[in-house]
């Protein structure tokens, strides 16, 4: 590792790994809103000669319990600067997901990052509310993320809300499956995640070939059911899920490109760092390990 980088890890599921952006089928190095969002930080990094070292250990398909336990204990050894967590999307749909042990688990990894000196950003839940057929999801949705407010804070962390998002709740920003964001969701939560840390440059929004549109013709709605629903039910039948032998995209640090995305600065006004954040994570500043 650089001497003078600053370490970012990123926990979470399949939204935090990237699915549904751009290309990703194809390649997952560089995809997704975390992996955008290191490559924003290593630009600004880069204005006074440092770098971002970037692991993405998020993993399709885990759960709140899973993330803030197993993904929780890696990151810890890995001594970050910074990490960013995305968690509760696969609990909206298993009835048996208990907040109480929700919460237990948050608090425990709350604490132990405290200890450790490492800045936190913490994601409440997706507000499913962009299609139809997951409105049975919004009622949890909205309990949990509750959950999550309260916790970030209790404990005075960052907190990247999602679930209030007006943009997210248009299909515009999901992905074909309408289960993870697409490209333009990507870039979203990429540029509501800079802001919050003061980091002066946002993702542009490239062209795109179609106009956008926030509803499914008959036919997108037929295929989307063969082609995401049932397989889905499949899964579900056999007791399986899409994560299962998938490991992490980044198991250990990487060095981020400063230029893998197209990108504008932006003026961000300077603030004293609080007394409850150590100087070197003064992210407006973007300053890094000496």
């Amino acid at each position: 590792m650089t001497s003078s980088a600053l370490r970012y890890v990123a926990l979470g599921d399949s939204l935090t790994e990237g699915l549904g952006d751009r290309g990703f089928m194809h390649e997952r190095e560089g995809r997704g809103w975390a992996d955008r969002l290191a490559t924003l930080m290593a630009r600004s990094a880069a204005e006074s000669g440092g770098v971002v070292e970037f692991a993405n250990l998020a993993i399709r398909s885990r759960t709140s319990v899973s993330i803030f336990g197993e993904q929780v204990d890696r990151a810890l050894a890995m001594q970050p600067d910074l990490v960013t967590i995305m968690a509760g999307a696969n609990d909206l749909w298993r009835p048996g997901a208990r907040l109480d042990v929700v919460e237990a688990h948050v608090r425990s990894a709350m604490e132990r990052f405290q200890q450790s000196g490492t800045r936190v950003v913490l994601a409440n839940t997706i507000n499913p509310v962009h299609h139809w057929a997951f409105r049975p999801g919004v009622a949890r949705s909205k309990r949990l993320s509750e959950l999550l407010n309260q916790l970030a804070r209790e404990y005075q962390v960052d907190l990247l809300d999602v679930h209030g998002s007006v943009s997210l709740r248009r299909q515009r920003f999901w992905a074909d499956d309408m289960v993870h964001f697409g490209e333009r969701g990507h870039i979203h939560v990429a540029n509501r995640a800079a802001k919050l840390l003061g980091i002066p440059y946002r993702l542009t929004v490239p062209s795109f070939d179609q106009p956008p549109r926030d509803y499914q013709t008959p036919g997108e709605l037929c295929r989307w059911l063969w082609n995401h629903v049932v397989p889905f039910t499949s899964r579900v039948l056999r007791r399986v899920t899409a994560g299962d032998g998938v490991s992490a995209k980044h198991e250990d640090y990487v060095v981020v490109p400063s230029n893998r995305w197209p990108s504008r600065r932006v003026r961000v006004p300077i603030e004293q760092p609080s007394d409850a954040i150590p100087e070197r994570h003064n992210f407006e500043l973007l300053s890094v390990r000496a």
